[in-house]
């Protein structure tokens, strides 16, 4: 899952709050309900699975794993471009390949990109 700061993120950056399965009530992340009660000093939005970033990335996403720094850090990392095994660092322009410590998180900062106004 994402943190609540990338949620939010994605909330402000135009991410559809339409009925999410997961949403962040407070800071709390809650399975979604039709049944449910907002406070009005509360904010509900959604906390996309990584299928729906996926998809809402589209085309183009064209690579998504999970790579290793020089430093040994591990880190997941998703891209526009196909790279297959060659080092993502060396060829991907820096601001288009995007990190995370989870696939959600790596893909999430890539939408945000995309969908940079």
């Amino acid at each position: 899952m994402i943190s609540y700061e990338l949620a939010l993120k994605l909330k402000e950056a135009g991410w559809t709050q339409e009925n999410p399965e997961y949403v962040f009530d407070g800071q709390e992340l809650e399975q979604s309900t039709l049944h449910e009660e907002v406070c009005e000093n509360v904010s509900v939005f959604a906390a996309p699975l990584l299928e729906e970033l996926i998809a809402a990335c589209g085309e183009e996403l064209q690579t998504l794993g999970r790579r290793e720094s020089i430093d040994g850090t591990k880190y997941w990392a998703a891209s526009k471009y196909e790279l297959g095994s060659l080092d993502w660092e060396d060829i991907a322009p820096y601001e288009e390949l995007k990190k995370g410590n989870s696939p959600e998180e790596a893909v999430a900062n890539l939408w945000l990109k995309l969908n940079e106004k």
